[in-house]
């Protein structure tokens, strides 16, 4: 078996996981996550991702966007574009999303829709700790099947 597909079914089991909340995490130990609530949700490889709202400049059609390599060109900026979908489930086409969530720390984020808004109160998020591995992913809402991502880590 190959090294990507076991690499594949270790992040989709480990999300899973987290969703399920057979992973656990430690007490008052929480990733420092602004004071904002709202956040923006969307898609990606069948997970809802949420993103705080302040840190989103614009979500934008992949085709109206000229892309080289992993550069994403919007008016005068260039973004580095992250594809979500690898952290998740690793795969090798950064292009298969048909959108981008522009932020503002020059990151474009791969997506395939945008699910809207959303209030997220802070207590209902299972937090990571600040020794995890996956240094992205900064907690779960097991109710609701969300991701949040730590964009800091992303950087």
């Amino acid at each position: 078996m190959s090294e990507g597909i076991v690499q594949k079914g270790v992040e989709i089991d480990y999300i899973n996981a987290m969703l399920d909340g057979s992973q656990q995490t430690v007490p008052g130990n929480k990733v420092d996550v602004n004071d904002d609530t709202l956040y923006q949700i969307f898609s990606v490889s069948d997970f809802k991702v949420a993103v705080l709202r302040s840190e989103v400049h614009a979500i934008v059609n992949a085709s109206e966007f000229e892309t080289i390599d992993d550069v994403l060109f919007h008016a005068s900026d260039e973004y580095t574009i992250i594809d979500v979908g690898c952290l998740i489930k690793p795969s090798a086409d950064i292009f298969s999303s048909n959108r981008f969530v522009l932020l503002g720390k020059n990151l474009a984020l791969t997506c395939e829709e945008d699910l809207g808004e959303e209030t997220i109160n802070k207590d209902t998020v299972c937090w990571r700790t600040e020794e995890s591995k996956r240094k992205w992913l900064a907690g779960t809402i097991k109710s609701k099947n969300i991701i949040l991502l730590d964009i800091g880590s992303l950087q």
